[in-house]
This record gives C-alpha cells, structure tokens and sequence, in this order.
C-alpha cells in the first residue's frame, strides 16, 4: 500500500472543520494523515485517532517532529502560512501542494490557485490537487471521544427544556454582534422555555459571565467557567437544539453536529464562511455591505457606530428572533 499523504490542518477551528467536511472518506480508506493542533485533531479521534498527528505547540519545529516519525513523503498545505511549508519540508515531505501565498512558492511542488467562493470548497480543490480522493460535497462531521460526551452528560442533564447555544464571541472582537443584542434574544426565548448553553473559551470568560449575569436562572451551563477541551464543549453543543453566534469556530462546530444554526455575518461573508447545513437548518443575518467581507482593518477603513462594526450595527434584535423562530419551526 503507499504511504498516506500528509495533511497539514489549518491552525483555526472554523476552518479546520470545513477542511474536515471533505477528508471523512479519504480518512475511512486510510489514505491520508492529518497533522495539527492537538485541541483541534481531538475532534476526530473517536474513530480516527491512529491517523492523526497531534502537536501540543504551535511551533514548526513541533509540527516537524511529528513528520519525522512518519513515513509519508507528499504534503497538502492547507495553511497559506510560509511556516507550513518549511515545516513540511523539515519533516522530510518530499512534495508539497498547497496555494504560492506569503511568498512560498517557490517551496512548492504543485501550486494552486483555488475558484470556489466559499472557504470548505477551496480547501476541497487544494486536497483533489494534492492527489486526495477528496468526497463528492464538502459535508461537516466530527468523530468525538467517548470521554467528551460522559463528561458532557456530568454536567448537563435534560430537564425538557430545549437548550440553545450562544457563542457570543469570535477570533476578532470587531466581528462580534453586540453581547446585550444576544442578551435580548436569549430573554425572549427563556419567556418561550428555552434554557441556554453559553459557549466559548478562556479568553471569553469576561463576556460569558456578563452574560450570564443578567441571564440569570435562564443559563444552564457556562462553558468557560468549566475549563473545558474543544470536543467536550462540542459534546455539550450536541445537546442543544439550536446554536446562535457570530462567525466563529463554535458556529461550524455546530453544523457538524448537526444542530441548527442561526449565525450574524458582518464584516465576513456567508458566501465564504457559512455554515455547511440544508437551508431549512440554518439562517444566515447579514447586513451585506458593499464592503463585506472586508479586510478586516478594523475603524482604519470604516467608521465605527456607537464603538460597533457599522455593519453589526446595522443588525437588529428582531431580525436575528424572526430568523430563529423561522428556523426552529420548520
């Protein structure tokens, strides 16, 4: 049998779930390696773990290490870092496939220069250049650890009240929907039953208790006060019924479980990044500016509205409540 290709994930969670939604079959036939971060890879490692190159650091001398203990010898890039590729080629990878960004094309055996709009159909092309027998559509999954979903059922049981999930953050606080405005509609599901899950991790912890705070009774777990991994908050998550947040990793973790989404874009694009589910399981609440998505140079190329993104500004409570009834009635 030849050696399995390497793939080198990407380092966020978001996007290395849509990289994910095209490597499940290539995965079952064992044609592939997967080598990232430990906290993210551990989303799959119920049925994939002897596949899975962990690193514990973010280092390129970490992700190096582990590829000398292997014997693949062709790269996929996922990454558009330089890094990735020097850490391919010093973990003894003999090609590399991967897109010429950050000026690393000259590292590069095959180069590619991806079409597709959104991000889970780019990372698809790269993969099928890299000689991957990559699944028809790109379809969200995990595979989590049987540990994740007992430690999830420890500390939130079933009391009949349907859980939402709420992801009040990002990897960029200018990308973040105002935390009252998701207070708001957390208060007027909680007058409906609903009882809420707030997701996220250590560095949200000062948004997560605010929330919590003024949600009171209504909150049935804080995350972030848990200290959690990755695939036992997903654990949680699946136990919800909805998942509300901003683009975020959170957000595709939810649509790989399989559990309705209602996601506020601003100053990213659905286009690009949205969720990866049928319609009827997902709204997406877009201001859709002629600037969006944007470069993301926060208030240098725009003008902030009361301290907010004016795009996120520009979306209202009632439009994000008349989104979730929409989606959970169907």
């Amino acid at each position: 049998m030849a050696h399995p290709i390497v793939v080198i994930m990407p380092t966020w969670v978001g996007d290395s779930i849509m990289a994910l939604a095209s490597l499940r079959e290539p995965l079952e036939r064992e044609e592939v390696l997967l080598l990232g971060q430990a906290h993210i890879l551990e989303l799959v490692s119920g049925e994939f773990n002897h596949l899975l190159l962990k690193m514990d650091k973010k280092s390129i001398l970490s992700g190096a290490k582990a590829l000398l203990k292997q014997k693949g010898h062709k790269g996929v890039l996922l990454p558009n870092s330089f890094g990735s590729a020097v850490m391919g080629l010093l973990g003894g990878l003999c090609t590399l496939t991967g897109t010429p960004k950050d000026s690393r094309g000259w590292l590069l055996s095959r180069k590619v220069e991806p079409v597709s709009e959104h991000q889970a159909w780019r990372y698809r092309e790269i993969l099928k250049a890299g000689g991957i027998g990559v699944d028809d559509d790109p379809k969200p999954w995990v595979s989590l650890p049987q540990r994740a979903f007992e430690k999830a059922g420890s500390l939130i049981g079933g009391n009949g009240s349907p859980l939402l999930a709420v992801h009040p953050g990002s990897s960029k606080r200018e990308r973040c929907w105002p935390l009252q405005r998701f207070i708001s509609v957390c208060r007027a599901l909680g007058e409906e039953g609903w009882r809420v899950v707030i997701l996220g991790g250590r560095k949200e912890k000062e948004m997560a208790f605010e929330m919590e705070k003024d949600l009171g009774s209504l909150v049935a777990l804080n995350v972030p006060k848990q200290d959690l991994s990755l695939a036992e908050m997903a654990a949680i998550l699946s136990k919800c019924k909805l998942f509300l947040g901003n683009d975020s990793g959170p957000m595709h973790l939810a649509s790989a479980l399989g559990v309705k989404v209602v996601a506020v874009f601003g100053s990213t694009s659905p286009n690009q990044t949205g969720p990866l589910l049928p319609e009827n399981m997902k709204r997406e609440v877009w201001s859709a500016f002629e600037c969006s998505p944007c470069r993301e140079r926060f208030f240098k190329e725009c003008t902030p509205v009361h301290g907010i993104a004016p795009c996120l500004e520009a979306i209202f409570v009632e439009e994000v409540l008349e989104a979730v009834k929409e989606v959970i009635s169907v």
